[in-house]
């Protein structure tokens, strides 16, 4: 008998027992009429066993015809997820067709969180959905209160989106417009300037923004209430560049020199990190003082590399009473010139008294200060054409030049050096400057110092060479120039160290090479008798080693402590190295200051193919200097 003469009620039986989903999917393919008998079964199976998928997926993939075919089988498959995801993506349809048929069956007895800890009222709100909203807020069960995982509110997040609609709304239903999240924000500052971008694709336009503003004040915001860090909401929106909103608040009587946690106030901000002029006009329109210090006793004359428009901010700053303080540290707006990075900025400074020769606690001059900053090459330029010393000295008795060299590119370096600054200058740390030339291997600025007449033989405060500096960075390119050019490489420092020592500690084979060429003295010992030989040890470089060997190194020399490569090596375990010197007829029999042999030091520390090498070529128990245990171990 086919399956299709049968009953709808004997049908129905027989598909309860069809064991899995995928089964009963599959006989609902085969023929409508039993489709019609098996998708109750289906989606009440969804139900009970998969959480509802088939609704998720219908709600995600905004499938309206599959949610109303879900709902019209006359199984309770809705849950509040379900609803939360149609809120979410602003679907009102499919929305409308599950709160429908949710009421059919009693509707929801929650509506402030669902299965999955969402919750519609956030969702509908994000998503900026205004019949969503008013449907749920309508049923008087929702809480208006209710906080996202930032600790936002419905009325902070239709705030921060500029949705005016949405914030006249959730006012009208007693939203709290005082509503602190986490940070203490409050939703009058996130209209005023949003703190985060918006979850969802909005437009805050000039009316919706300026009515969203009307409305929270209209309904008790606080003008003056500050958040964590001593914000207003008029300093918000100063800080974000919205004018319409300073406007606004300021008309409302908001302070406009109200100041935050550092003593900045809205004016401050601006100069800081928005830098448009437009601002700073419509601020002292309404009022704002331009000689309100902060906690470093800085007006709105000084700036930041974020400043947009600095010169002409401070043009109209200037002209409207502002004064060239000095702040905490003694530093002027011009001092800060540098770390704006304007030459404009310079120019209107200078324009209005401003001094080039001004001292910071320091005794640094702008031109000092300036040098330090990146890419503050104009600046540097318009500050020496107006007259800056290039030789004054702060009081750690840097030029300008000695402080430039270690952060400016060559061709700021050569304009200071045409202007007059010493190319014998010294650094901070008593080198001549072309020392940090060499420091930034730059082979360029060498040869610019060295034109303007720097001395190929200066030392630094260590006794080193150029050589023996540039042998540190390990850069053979830089040691080729320097050694072209004539430049002294056996020079000892302070310590006796001489630039080939330099090169084997960095064991840069190319440099070693190269010094070896030209001659360096191979035995030349430090004052704690190293050499270089006992350097290329202590790196177990067998290939330094070796090429110190074939210039004539003494392969037995011995340190303060009368150890010998060999020893450095044995008591290291480097089986290579040791195998090495003994092929070089190293003496296995020196003791060191404290009577260790070579054997002795493997021995101690375990070394069994060491202690194997040196017993193969001959060194024994006595010369070992061994007792007890020792002895033992080595029969």
């Amino acid at each position: 008998m086919s399956l299709l003469t049968l009953p709808n009620e004997l049908l129905e039986t027989i598909l309860d027992f069809v064991p899995s989903n995928a089964d009963l999917s599959s006989l609902c393919a085969t023929n409508s009429t039993i489709f019609g008998a098996a998708v109750v079964h289906l989606y009440e199976r969804n139900h009970l066993h998969e959480n509802g998928s088939a609704v998720t997926w219908a709600v995600k993939n905004e499938q309206l015809e599959t949610v109303q075919r879900a709902t019209s089988v006359g199984v309770d498959i809705v849950r509040l997820h379900h609803l939360t995801r149609a809120a979410a993506f602003g679907q009102f349809d499919i929305f409308q067709c599950l709160w429908e048929a949710k009421a059919s069956h009693g509707g929801f007895h929650n509506l402030n969180r669902d299965e999955d800890g969402g919750c519609p009222l956030l969702a509908g709100v994000t998503a900026g959905n205004y019949r969503i909203v008013k449907t749920l807020l309508d049923t008087e069960r929702v809480n208006i209160e209710a906080r996202d995982a930032s600790s936002l509110t419905p009325l902070h997040i239709a705030a921060q989106n500029a949705n005016d609609k949405l914030v006249k709304l959730l006012l009208e239903h007693g939203a709290d417009p005082m509503a602190c999240d986490r940070q203490g924000r409050v939703p009058l500052a996130m209209a005023a300037a949003p703190h985060n971008t918006p979850t969802v694709a909005v437009t805050r336009s000039r009316d919706s923004i300026m009515q969203c503003l009307i409305l929270l004040l209209g309904y008790g915001a606080k003008l003056e209430y500050k958040e964590g860090g001593g914000e207003t909401a008029l300093y918000a929106a100063a800080a974000s560049g919205q004018c319409d909103a300073v406007h606004v608040l300021a008309g409302f009587g908001a302070d406009v020199n109200s100041t935050d946690g550092t003593g900045h106030t809205a004016l401050h901000t601006t100069s800081l990190y928005l830098g448009k002029l437009e601002m700073t006009r419509m601020l002292l329109f309404h009022g704002a003082d331009p000689n309100v210090l902060n906690w470093d006793r800085q007006n709105a004359l000084w700036m930041t590399r974020m400043t947009k428009e600095p010169a002409q901010i401070a043009e109209f700053l200037l002209q409207n009473g502002a004064k060239m303080v000095v702040d905490i540290r003694r530093k002027t707006p011009l001092h800060n010139a540098g770390a704006v990075g304007s030459a404009d900025l310079v120019s209107v400074l200078m324009a209005h008294g401003a001094d080039i020769h001004a001292l910071d606690m320091n005794d640094s001059t702008p031109l000092h200060t300036a040098v330090v900053e990146p890419s503050s090459g104009p600046v540097i330029k318009r500050l020496i054409q107006y007259g800056a010393n290039v030789e004054a000295k702060n009081n750690r008795g840097e030029t300008p030049l000695a402080c430039a060299m270690e952060h400016q590119p060559a061709h700021v370096i050569e304009y200071m050096l045409q202007k007059g600054s010493d190319p014998k200058a010294m650094t901070r740390s008593g080198a001549p400057v072309l020392f940090e030339a060499v420091r930034r291997e730059s082979v360029e600025l060498i040869k610019l110092l060295i034109h303007y007449g720097a001395e190929l033989r200066a030392v630094n405060a260590e006794g080193q060479g150029l050589v023996q500096c540039a042998c540190k960075t390990g850069n053979p390119a830089l040691v080729k120039f320097l050694l072209s050019i004539g430049t002294e490489f056996n020079i000892q420092d302070k310590k006796d160290c001489t630039a080939l020592m330099m090169a084997v500690k960095t064991e840069s084979v190319p440099i070693i090479s190269m010094l070896l060429k030209m001659g360096a003295n191979v035995s030349t010992a430090d004052k704690s008798k190293t050499t270089a030989m006992h350097l290329a040890a202590q790196r177990g470089s067998v290939v330094v080693t070796d090429m110190l060997l074939r210039h004539h190194a003494p392969i037995n020399p011995k340190d303060s402590q009368r150890q010998t490569p060999l020893s450095i090596a044995s008591a290291a375990g480097d089986a290579k190295l040791v195998e090495f010197l003994l092929q070089n007829d190293a003496d296995y029999n020196i003791a060191d200051s404290k009577g260790n042999s070579p054997l002795k030091l493997a021995m101690e520390k375990n070394h069994e193919e060491v202690v194997d090498l040196l017993v193969i070529k001959g060194a024994t128990i006595r010369s070992a200097g061994l007792k007890g245990s020792m002895r033992s171990f080595l029969r």
